[in-house]
């Protein structure tokens, strides 16, 4: 018997951010296996390749002498920090997208595999990559404005990429369909999202600061930042699938019969019609006439009936007889045409 992840449908009561936070460790520890394989495929890469754009920035001799150069050395480093920031938001959309894969199949009670979650990553990888950007852009804007405005805009559109996952939107609609599953409950979202970020930052804290004390540099950002973000990233994107299926359950009444159900459609979409090979057909059937836009039939079938072999007439019977045969063979060849 699986685990049921769902809220009550129709509830109008907000579920704590215990219950929330309790539901995201449940499915990431009963889906752990391929979980970390997700993790341990993508998020390394990522983390090497930003680490080595970081040194050649750093590098850069319009950085290094940005006094000589006139430069803006506060200007210098927030270019430094966007540039690795979208590096790194491009390789952990695939982590993302496969993993909310993982949740949203976890609460549907189906079995996950590594190979469908990363069918499922490469499917929606470019969606699921231009929306993160462009909503990472539109709060790093509102972040400029006294910070509560890009906060606001990050909780609006906080369930994006389990909406285009699930649901196959695209960049606008999905934004769209977040900001209104997420009204009237942002502040909640804040509350439990906040609550695993304080978490994991503090936990970032404490690795880093013991490891900077003992070791050299190159193993304290092996151990102190990537084994961390292989360990709580993943819960990032099952946090955000637990609210996005907690609002539709408050909201829209969405259970997991439903949910199945969805999951049923979106995979009868991805398969490739299938049509019967034109020799299956017999011969006979692909000869029929057919009708012409006026639901008329085409002129050379009454050539064609003119030319059906024709029984002799019986000279002895009378003339409304031998008609009525007549007749009756052309009826009969227009019904075979028709079927």
């Amino acid at each position: 018997m699986t685990a049921d992840y769902f809220t009550e449908g129709g509830s109008n009561t907000p579920t704590s951010t215990k219950a929330i936070l309790t539901r995201t460790f449940q499915i990431y520890i009963t889906n752990i296996w391929p979980i970390s394989k997700i993790a341990c495929v993508t998020i390394p890469p990522a983390q090497i390749l930003m680490y080595i754009t970081a040194k050649v920035l750093q590098n850069n001799p319009q950085i290094t002498n940005y006094e000589e150069h006139g430069t803006d050395h506060i200007s210098i480093l927030l270019v430094m920090f966007l540039i690795v920031l979208y590096l790194g938001i491009f390789f952990y959309t695939v982590t993302a997208a496969a993993t909310i894969h993982v949740a949203v199949n976890a609460h549907a009670g189906e079995t996950n595999s590594f190979a469908d979650a990363m069918t499922t990553a490469k499917r929606c990888i470019c969606t699921v990559c231009l929306t993160n950007i462009l909503v990472l852009f539109a709060s790093n804007i509102g972040l400029a404005f006294f910070i509560l405005p890009g906060i606001y805009l990050m909780l609006a559109w906080l369930l994006t990429s389990p909406i285009i996952v699930l649901e196959q939107r695209g960049i606008c609609d999905s934004m769209y369909r977040s900001w209104s599953l997420t009204a009237g409950n942002r502040w909640n979202l804040f509350k439990a999202f906040g609550a695993f970020m304080s978490a994991f930052f503090l936990f970032l804290f404490a690795i880093n600061f013991t490891f900077a004390l003992f070791a050299n540099r190159v193993v304290a950002y092996i151990v102190g930042y990537c084994l961390p973000f292989l360990s709580f990233l993943p819960l990032i994107y099952i946090l955000q699938t637990v609210l996005y299926f907690d609002l539709r359950a408050r909201k829209e009444s969405y259970d997991r019969i439903q949910l199945v159900s969805e999951l049923s459609n979106n995979k009868a979409l991805l398969l490739p019609t299938q049509q019967p090979p034109i020799d299956n057909i017999p011969p006979d059937i692909t000869t029929l006439p057919n009708k012409n836009d006026n639901n008329e039939e085409p002129s050379w079938v009454d050539q064609e009936v003119d030319d059906l072999p024709k029984k002799k007439k019986d000279e002895s019977a009378p003339f409304w007889a031998q008609e009525e045969k007549e007749r009756d063979v052309a009826q009969k060849y227009n019904d075979f045409a028709l079927c």
